[in-house]
């Protein structure tokens, strides 16, 4: 006789049933999580089918409430899937087409033509900052040389806080104020004045001592610093490209239509 493999019949898990629609269980499988705990899958599985429930009295009523007219949704429909296949086709041309390379001179053109869109929302400073234990050793000097002769003693400066710093930063380029303050216990009442008055500040707690020297700062509302705008300006860049992108498909679609007499235009 021959061999016949045996027939699984696989009986779905009924979880709710609100009029004649049911709610299985492998309706909502995929959203419960692997390894989670069983009360934690309780309680999603309650959430969801509740969610399922409301879902289906709600819908109940708008069939047995709204008017034929107002029930029929097929220009609706097709509305919304014609808009979905341009928005998938777009985005498709896009991923294909675009060119996501930006080039530093892309970056300061941009910069140097579109001042008013890139002002400050907060202050930044370029400085040095160092985080010192409170019995580092030939303190004074160190001090001395951080805050008035930086740009000199940079050697100097290096090999001490290679051997004595905690913490040591020191960076060309501009950083937001409240970020230095979140390493350093600086006092943030009043940000303008302290950078105005201020281009060396020195705190000291029972364990360590901070030095700061700031070397340049620029205000709320002023032009903000290429290095802190870059990114934004990557992503408007790469918008009007993306715009640029959609402009040039429609003209050549519509001129391949056009040529091949596939559009028809009356009075």
């Amino acid at each position: 006789m021959a061999c016949k493999q045996p027939v699984t019949h696989f009986e779905r898990k009924q979880i709710a049933k609100v009029f004649d629609n049911i709610l299985y269980f492998d309706d909502i499988e995929e959203f419960v999580p692997a390894g989670i705990t069983t009360d934690d899958s309780t309680q999603l599985v309650s959430g969801l089918v509740n969610k399922w429930i409301m879902r289906q009295l709600k819908l109940h009523q708008a069939e047995k409430n709204l008017s034929l007219t107002q029930k029929d949704i097929t220009k609706e429909i097709e509305e919304y899937r014609s808009s979905l296949l341009i928005y998938k086709y777009e985005q498709e041309y896009i991923n294909q087409k675009l060119d996501t390379v930006m080039s530093n001179d892309n970056l300061k053109s941009y910069y140097n033509g579109s001042k008013p869109e890139l002002l400050l929302d907060k202050a930044v400073v370029k400085c040095a900052y160092v985080i010192l234990p409170a019995d580092a050793p030939q303190y004074y000097t160190f001090r001395n040389r951080f805050r008035s002769h930086f740009d000199k003693r940079q050697e100097e400066i290096n090999e001490y806080t290679q051997k004595y710093a905690r913490v040591y930063y020191h960076n060309d380029e501009f950083l937001y104020f409240d970020e230095l303050a979140k390493h350093v216990p600086v006092d943030t009442d009043n940000i303008e004045n302290m950078l105005k008055y201020n281009s060396f500040i020195e705190i000291k707690d029972d364990d360590f001592k901070y030095l700061i020297t700031i070397f340049d700062y620029k205000l709320k509302g002023e032009l903000a610093p290429l290095n802190i705008v870059k990114n934004e300006i990557r992503r408007i860049l790469l918008n009007k490209r993306k715009i640029q992108l959609i402009r040039n498909l429609e003209e050549n679609i519509f001129n391949d239509a056009m040529s091949h007499k596939n559009i028809e235009i009356r009075n």
